[in-house]
């Protein structure tokens, strides 16, 4: 009989709790939230000042001081540094170089493999959220544009820098101007012993660009080369321990020309960019002898008009 009392005694306090909540329940009225308002994509810059006051050597790290997420293998070195945007995977990112996409087709984890050294950036757009629209589908995170420098002063630069763990670093830029001519020649170098087993590097990058002015614009010329080679433990076989190592050749050729003429823009590039790279899985060769060979090849010719209208204001179109 007590058991049955408590029994009765709880089911009655529930079916209270019950038809106090069905008492309790209101009907709201629906809120509708709209979007009144178009907003322009929104873009983060990093300008040549700021490349040169960062402490970091690399100008892909200082990416890392906007909203871009950067996963780099080696630490304050573009070796091997993936891009990610607004949530979206490496691949994601589209990597421009004055607006012609540069992508890596083998894999994006090569993106970063850009014959460019600090002193031949004039300033790094990055434009996050979603830009197929805009850039094709590849754009899914957003986009990343570098912009050259032009040759535009007389100026020498030479810089060495040396830190731990065997690291050293030096640097050397020359420009010259005339009056309608300019050209740069850079060259940079780093090596580092690696921060553990078998994440030493070396890097050595070259670059040359030129520019004419020419009737009613200017004529641009830009030759560029990359070589990497760097221990890649575990890079492709995470926890089996494997001291792999790996060798990357970048060329880059790139031209192009503006011209304007009584508010006409036509503006023909061309970019051709040539990729080499040599995986070894095990160096000691105890486990593996697998040794793997690609070659890419990325050519982008690309040709834009612009047209300035009293009715429609700048009409532009383009082929890439």
């Amino acid at each position: 009989m007590f058991r049955c009392g408590i029994f009765a005694f709880i089911l009655l306090v529930n079916f209270g709790f019950v038809f106090a909540d069905q008492e309790a329940s209101l009907d709201l009225e629906p809120i509708v939230i709209s979007k009144n308002k178009v907003h322009p994509l929104e873009a983060y810059t990093l300008a040549s000042k700021d490349l040169k006051e960062s402490t970091l050597s690399s100008p892909f790290e200082t990416l890392s001081l906007l909203p871009l997420d950067l996963e780099s293998r080696s630490p304050q070195q573009d070796i091997q540094t993936d891009f990610s945007l607004r949530g979206s995977t490496f691949q994601g990112v589209l990597l421009l170089l004055d607006g012609q996409r540069i992508n890596d087709p083998q894999t994006a984890h090569y993106n970063c493999d850009i014959p460019l050294t600090r002193e031949d950036i004039e300033k790094i757009e990055v434009v996050p959220g979603v830009s197929s629209s805009l850039f094709g589908p590849d754009a899914i995170g957003g986009a990343v544009n570098i912009l050259f420098k032009k040759p535009q002063e007389n100026k020498i630069v030479i810089e060495l820098g040396a830190g731990s763990y065997q690291e050293k670093y030096s640097l050397f830029s020359i420009s010259r101007k005339k009056e309608n001519s300019g050209i740069r020649f850079s060259l940079e170098r780093q090596e580092s012993g690696g921060f553990s087993y078998d994440t030493d590097f070396k890097k050595f990058t070259g670059r040359l660009d030129s520019i004419l002015d020419i009737p009613y614009g200017e004529f641009n010329l830009g030759l560029g080369y990359l070589e990497k080679e760097f221990g890649a433990y575990d890079f492709y076989t995470p926890g089996l321990g494997f001291p792999s190592f790996e060798w990357t050749k970048t060329y880059l050729f790139n031209t192009g020309i503006i011209l304007d003429k009584e508010g006409l823009i036509i503006k023909p590039n061309f970019l051709w960019r040539r990729h080499y790279d040599k995986f070894m899985l095990d160096k000691t060769g105890l486990r593996s002898k697998y040794l793997n060979h690609h070659q890419s090849d990325v050519y982008t010719p690309n040709l834009y008009f612009q047209k300035d209208t009293e009715v429609f204001g700048k009409i532009g179109w383009g082929l890439e």
